[in-house]
């Protein structure tokens, strides 16, 4: 329904939107508009009007270009435009739950990927979503492209630095997020394993295999099959050493130079 291409390496990143299959002309229509609006807007009050005006017609794709757009715009929020993007937070969580009772296309996997992302790049964490959040993507993350999964760990370990510094977060005026529980590490080392330790490594690109590399080694409790995974990446990336830069070769192999 929804991807966001994303080379962890670089910003470039874009909404491409498609359409639910439940879906008629009219409501079509209407989220088709409503998210030519939202990638239209070059500001954030441009996209939270647009978002003030529609919030009870969005659909979970109109929300994700929501947070996707704003995250785009590196621009701070203030006053009442703060209030609208908790107004999207609420509807995100809501959204979220109303998917994993129903498993009915209300806010698609993917787009879970890219609300999680954005609200990282815009330092808004909130723990009962990001849970959620995490949980819908257990449940569907076959439905994710490998990116859209790495994006995904790279926001969860964003917000794990936020709860380890335990103050207010973001512009909303939220508490410092809590910790991730035993069911969210769960729910993660599921999606990684669905995602990275079923498939073959060698088709991945590099960028994506040292993001995801680093994330798990940041967010993911210490386990056997933590320990099997990245030891799986390196040794893909150790035959891909002149792809890396010095960093990144410090990253995935420490200190001491690999041969």
């Amino acid at each position: 329904p929804c991807e966001l291409r994303s080379d962890p390496d670089t910003d470039e990143l874009s909404a491409v939107v498609a359409h639910s299959a439940d879906e008629d002309a009219e409501e079509l229509e209407m989220h088709r508009k409503i998210n030519r609006q939202l990638s239209a807007g070059s500001t954030p009050a441009v996209i939270l009007q647009v978002v003030e005006r529609n919030l009870n017609n969005m659909n979970g794709i109109n929300l994700s270009t929501a947070f996707h757009r704003l995250s785009r715009c590196r621009q701070g929020l203030h006053g009442p435009q703060a209030k609208v993007l908790a107004a999207m937070l609420h509807l995100a969580e809501a959204k979220a739950t109303q998917e994993l009772h129903c498993r009915d296309g209300t806010l698609p996997a993917n787009c879970c990927t890219i609300i999680a992302w954005s609200c990282a790049m815009l330092k808004v964490f909130s723990g009962p979503l990001f849970s959620m959040l995490i949980a819908v993507v257990e449940l569907s993350g076959n439905t994710c492209e490998v990116y859209e999964v790495s994006n995904l760990l790279w926001a969860c370990t964003q917000y794990q630095k936020a709860a380890f510094h335990a103050e207010p977060v973001g512009p909303v005026g939220l508490s410092p997020p809590p910790a991730f529980v035993a069911a969210d590490y769960n729910s993660l080392a599921c999606i990684l394993r669905g995602c990275f330790a079923q498939r073959q490594l060698d088709g991945i690109k590099t960028s994506v295999l040292v993001s995801a590399f680093t994330s798990t080694a940041a967010v993911l409790q210490q386990s056997e099959f933590k320990r099997m995974l990245l030891n799986n990446f390196r040794h893909v990336l150790r035959r891909r050493l002149t792809e890396l830069s010095e960093l990144q070769r410090k990253l995935v192999f420490g200190s001491k130079r690999s041969a």
